[in-house]
């Protein structure tokens, strides 16, 4: 199995296939610590959003889609997914 960085949005599928050593509790901390990571990421565009007068979670998922922006799973941004972005966001700072 090729070597893996800890950022790679992939990441958690691979790890779970290496279980026979990788335990719940990580698997649960590997999960948050990629989504913290993807929400880092995407902070200056959801800044840019919020400066052009975009604030609405709906608002947000639907300028995200017609940027192109991919969800971590590849598919299409809704409310509820950006309002977990937003809540990962404002936990960080």
């Amino acid at each position: 199995m090729p070597e893996v960085s800890p950022q790679c949005p992939r990441v958690v599928p691979l790890l779970l296939a290496r279980a026979t050593t990788f335990s719940a509790p990580q698997a649960v901390a590997a999960v948050k610590a990629n989504a913290e990571h993807r929400a880092a990421n995407l902070r200056s565009i959801v800044d840019d959003l919020r400066s052009q007068g975009i604030a609405s979670v709906r608002a947000i998922a639907t300028e995200l889609n017609e940027r192109g922006v991919l969800t971590p799973r590849g598919g299409a941004w809704h409310p509820t997914s950006a309002a977990r972005l937003l809540s990962r966001l404002q936990a960080a700072s």
